[in-house]
């Protein structure tokens, strides 16, 4: 039979490890508090839930907009709440006198060609003071982005058309500020407690 103290001493190695791997997988949380989960690919415009969801939430939304940074959980708390009913779609709506609006929603689409939007949305939110070219590819290169790649993409303004495609659709959707939310048709504007979207979702779905 193993010795107590030699079994004491294997308990306390596997804790430890199993410490280690839970702060490896947990380091790579995004700055919202959850972890980013959904759809981003290219030509596709990135979502969190099930495709088969019966309520989509459509975000339109600008990086540099305070609003907008406080709304920015809200995304993924509505996914969470509703992780098989809800599918939250994000589109890009730039503001004129945002400065660096434009970028950024150009930067989330260059990330979007890879895989990880929803890492560069995040990591933009939570520095949205610091949008600038310069930036946008150093958080690039922290979510792991093939940065060649992705510089390539943001300097040549090639997804500039997809953000102005986003653009449109939410002013002809009746979109006139961010951050902005339309359920079902239904519009929502500002940033709105999570109760709020919950009250509008319950009705779509139980219609």
């Amino acid at each position: 039979m193993m010795n107590s103290k030699v079994l004491t001493a294997v308990l306390v190695v596997a804790v430890i490890l199993a410490s280690f791997w839970l702060g490896t997988v947990w380091d790579g949380q995004s700055p919202s508090g959850a972890k980013p989960s959904g759809t981003s690919k290219a030509g596709v415009d990135p979502s969190i839930g099930a495709e088969s969801a019966e309520v989509e939430v459509v975000v339109y939304s600008d990086f540099q907009c305070p609003f907008c940074s406080r709304a920015a959980p809200t995304t993924h708390q509505i996914a969470e709440a509703y992780p098989d009913k809800v599918k939250v779609t994000f589109r890009n709506f730039p503001l004129s006198f945002h400065a660096n609006a434009q970028k950024a929603a150009e930067a989330g689409e260059c990330a979007n060609l890879q895989g990880k939007f929803w890492e560069m949305h995040d990591i933009m939110f939570a520095n949205q003071n610091n949008l600038q070219a310069d930036s946008l590819k150093s958080y690039a290169q922290q979510i792991g982005l093939d940065t060649a790649e992705f510089n390539e993409c943001l300097d040549s303004g090639s997804m500039k058309a997809e953000v102005e495609r986003d653009f449109q659709d939410g002013t002809k959707a009746g979109v006139q500020g961010t951050p902005a939310f339309i359920i079902e048709g239904e519009l929502i504007s500002g940033a709105q407690p999570l109760e709020k979207f919950k009250e509008v979702i319950d009705r779509k779905l139980s219609a």
